[in-house]
């Protein structure tokens, strides 16, 4: 499920989103993750504590925000990553990442899930400087699909 991508912080980053999903697929079908356990461990190290913590200082964004905009970005623009998400829960919308496929990748715990779709919907720095946005605003649940905007 994972290709060899390119050395850059980005790249690194999606890497790290499609190992989240190959967890996440392994853990739901009660398969040995051993492997991606050990190749996503040390893809975090190789990234390390700073990811891209200018930007999440500059702008406010919380752990959470942060992993949700690279889960974001990385469901909008990988087409190996798209093909697994829909295997991980409910979106509305054909392309993006929901909440509660984000919930499923990460293994974000209840509380956390809750807070980050109520932050969101309200005045999340990711929403409110234009980084993500929802496919439907009319139809917002925690299936509703976000999308990163063409500028990230």
């Amino acid at each position: 499920m994972t290709g060899s991508g390119g050395s850059g912080a980005f790249d690194l980053e999606v890497e790290r989103i499609r190992l989240l999903a190959a967890r996440a697929l392994g853990r739901a079908a009660s398969s040995d993750v051993s492997a991606v356990e050990q190749r996503l461990d040390t893809l975090t190290r190789t990234i390390g504590p700073e990811r891209a913590g200018g930007l999440a200082h500059l702008i406010g964004l919380g752990p959470d925000e942060l992993a949700f905009l690279w889960a974001t970005i990385g469901a909008t623009i990988d087409p190996e990553l798209v093909l697994y998400l829909p295997r991980l829960g409910p979106r509305s919308g054909r392309t993006g990442i929901s909440v509660a496929q984000f919930a499923a990748l990460t293994e974000l715990d209840s509380s956390r899930c809750l807070r980050l779709g109520r932050d969101l919907l309200g005045a999340s720095p990711l929403v409110r400087h234009r980084l993500i946005e929802l496919i439907d605003p009319r139809a917002v649940s925690i299936e509703t699909s976000w999308v990163a905007v063409s500028r990230v």
